[in-house]
């Protein structure tokens, strides 16, 4: 199998996917830097986090996945200048998840490395061992993207991130009229998107093996209607007309555009677009893909469900990748951190989706496609199970943990890997630097897969065809392989 580490974004001014990575690249890297020394620290914090969520199935679901018992918090910068006015529009939200909320906690000045210590003392597990749902509200400059991946992998965490209070306001009242509503406002239907042209061996994974893996289980184990935009059926026409058959939970998977060298406010509105089939001809990149500028306001869009975008820039893109390190090219790709627009818009949206999960910076192939190509099922099943729980209707930030447990298991292999190549004093074989290679890639690339949107909101799904008005009590936490 060939050892190039493929990324899923696409320069949307060339049109063609970003160059791959040579795995002795990374392997240089891994051999000489001592950082990874900080993991095992980190490890061992989160030792707690694996045991809570491999619970015993006697255990009481309900107090796991509901935020009355759980705590329901709120998180401002230290520097926001519309506190008050923020705390008054999330109030209704706040009522909602029962956690009178009247103060938010604060974010003050602090460097990268004091983070762990704040989190500690502020946002530790209630006496049961259960994590609080955290809402940060503000932009990165305010809280950084790598605070919110940090902050993940311990608590259940989501970002919303508007320029205007107005659209804080619609997002809080679509979540409250979601949730307390009684008509459905989705179907038992589950949207997959993955395009492939037959040459990029990147959507060849993603399309081939991911999507349709995805498929398969939503069928077997949730009986639900799929609608498949597969391959050269992935136009980006096709994809809008899916998203108004309502959806409970929409998949794309495939490369997110990038514009390097373009003019920032080119980039803050296409960075993270979902890239769609090319349908032959010479089309402007803008045509072949779903960004913000295909969503007016006022429309309706995804009303009440959740969109998951596998691929990079989903979420936003950093001013420096966390990769730059191994790509001399672009050293710089924005001239700050900023939120996707696609998300932002949708979620801003009075009838639009409650929350959309995606990554931010580089998202790689590696992470569901390995060298030993037996082990790729493994590979896949925690963004498949994923998405079976957030169509089994579980709260988003309960569902994302799928994936923040991934990444602390890959940073407990690095650590244990490397404490007994330092214990040993040997030279690190080339096989250990190929398994430090794949861990590295897997772990940043599990920790960046991020929420924006309420962690505590959830799709409200019909529990069957034939009672679509019939919905859980309390959401569920999914269980199954």
């Amino acid at each position: 199998m060939n050892s190039d580490l493929l990324p899923l974004a696409m320069n949307g001014e060339t049109q063609r996917p970003l160059r791959p990575l040579k795995s002795r690249d990374v392997f240089k890297l891994v051999a000489g830097d001592q950082s990874w020394r900080l993991l095992r620290k980190l490890v061992g914090l989160l030792g707690w986090r694996e045991r809570r969520l491999f619970r015993d199935e006697e255990e009481d679901n309900r107090r796991f996945n509901d935020p009355r018992f759980c705590g329901w918090k709120v998180l401002l910068n230290e520097d926001e200048p519309n506190r008050r006015e923020i705390m008054g529009i999330l109030a209704p939200l706040s009522e909602l998840r029962q956690a009178s909320v009247q103060e938010p906690l604060i974010l003050p000045r602090l460097e990268p490395s004091e983070w762990q210590e704040w989190i500690e003392t502020h946002l530790s597990p209630n006496e049961e061992g259960l994590r609080p749902f955290l809402l940060l509200v503000g932009s990165p400059q305010r809280i950084p993207f790598a605070f919110q991946a940090l902050v993940s992998s311990q608590v259940r965490a989501g970002r919303l991130d508007f320029d205007d209070l107005q659209d804080l306001e619609r997002y809080v009242a679509k979540v409250v009229a979601c949730e307390r509503g009684e008509g459905p406002l989705v179907e038992r239907r589950f949207l997959c998107f993955a395009p492939h042209d037959g040459r990029d061996r990147a959507t060849d994974v993603t399309c081939g093996h991911l999507a349709r893996s995805v498929l398969e289980r939503a069928r077997r184990r949730l009986g639900l209607h799929v609608d498949e935009l597969l391959e050269d059926q992935a136009l980006a026409p096709r994809f809008k007309e899916a998203v108004q058959r309502r959806p409970a939970v929409v998949f794309a998977a495939g490369h997110g555009s990038v514009f390097p060298f373009a003019e920032p406010h080119i980039q803050e509105k296409y960075n993270g677009a979902v890239v769609c089939h090319r349908n032959g001809g010479s089309v402007p990149f803008v045509e072949r893909s779903f960004s913000a500028n295909d969503v007016n306001p006022g429309e309706e869009w995804l009303h009440g469900s959740v969109f998951f975008q596998f691929g990079c820039f989903g979420i936003g893109t950093p001013a420096c990748s966390g990769y730059t390190h191994l790509r001399q090219a672009h050293r710089s790709l924005a001239p700050r951190d900023f939120t996707a627009a696609l998300p932002r818009r949708l979620l801003a949206l009075e009838k639009g989706p409650v929350g959309y999960i995606g990554h931010f910076d580089l998202a790689w192939v590696t992470s569901i496609s390995a060298r030993d190509e037996t082990l790729n099922a493994n590979r896949s099943r925690p963004f498949s199970r994923l998405l079976m729980s957030l169509l089994s209707g579980s709260r988003m930030g309960v569902a994302l943990e799928e994936l923040h447990a991934l990444a602390n298991r890959h940073a407990a292999n690095i650590a244990q890997r490397l404490d007994g190549q330092w214990h040993d004093g040997q030279e690190i074989s080339v096989r250990t630097l190929e398994a430090l290679t794949d861990a590295f890639l897997l772990f940043k690339d599990a920790q960046n897969y991020m929420l924006l949107g309420d962690p505590a909101a959830f799709v409200r799904v019909p529990l069957d065809k034939n009672h679509l008005d019939v919905f859980e009590a309390d959401p569920p936490v999914f269980r199954g392989d």
